[in-house]
């Protein structure tokens, strides 16, 4: 399928839903990496309550190359996606999407002007959530100067936003199902076009759907672990 097609069919799919916001800059991406200009877009999924999931990436149990979403547990719950890293200089549109395939990345345009590329199943594509990120103003009307502080300072060279999603009953899900996550920042041209070579990729975020447990047993082994384990190294990405 040729990719140009394929982009302008899922930029008409992703277009339905779209919801203007201005990002709430919690500046959760590292200021002295490489990516200080163009920040490295990462995708975080936290659970409310946290014991409906447990997300990929580095815990107390290790790195966990997939999460987990235990539907006996999460259905009609919330799961907050938090999405940091978005570069705030121009206006953006975010997309936040699962699909049941990934590496897909040749079904899609290059970002080759960006970082990282879009590899979810074009096929089975879902647009959880679209928004238009506004540029951040540093000077003008009602904005406030903050002076560094012990504490630290504000940095406006990015943004990080969170998303919440009220699950649904899940049952359309299979027990064992493997779906994957990621967000995507893409600039928009003058004429309301997408700038593809220009965009961002998050990570690819993996999650099995488990039916059959109603305890979610990672965070009962956690507690095994013992108190001297910090909640980043718990909930975190992090190392």
């Amino acid at each position: 399928m040729d990719k140009k097609l394929v982009a302008t069919a899922v930029a008409g799919k992703m277009a339905l839903s779209v919801h203007y916001v201005n990002a709430a800059g919690l500046g959760k991406a590292d200021s002295g990496s490489k990516f200080t200009d163009s920040p490295q877009l990462v995708l975080d999924e936290v659970g409310a309550p946290y014991d409906i999931l447990t997300p990929p990436g580095s815990t107390a149990l290790g790195n966990l190359q997939e999460g987990v979403i235990y539907t006996n547990l999460a259905a009609h719950q919330r799961i907050d996606f938090v999405i940091s890293g978005i570069n705030n200089a121009s206006s953006l549109n975010i997309y936040l999407s699962y699909s049941k395939g990934k590496d897909k990345a040749d079904s899609w345009a290059s970002f080759s002007e960006g970082q990282g590329q879009l590899e979810l199943d074009p096929e089975s594509l879902q647009v959880v959530a679209a928004m238009v990120i506004s540029p951040a103003e540093r000077s003008g009307p009602g904005v406030f100067e903050t002076p560094a502080t012990p504490l630290g300072e504000v940095k406006r060279n990015h943004e990080e936003i969170t998303i919440p999603v009220r699950f649904s009953d899940l049952t359309e899900f299979e027990d064992g199902e493997t779906i994957y996550f990621q967000a995507i920042a893409i600039p928009v041209g003058t004429e309301g076009e997408f700038l593809w070579e220009q965009a961002q990729a998050s990570e690819v975020d993996t999650f099995v759907i488990n039916r059959t447990d109603s305890v979610n047993s990672s965070y009962t082994s956690i507690a095994s672990v013992g108190s001297t384990s910090s909640a980043a190294s718990i909930f975190g990405k992090g190392n």
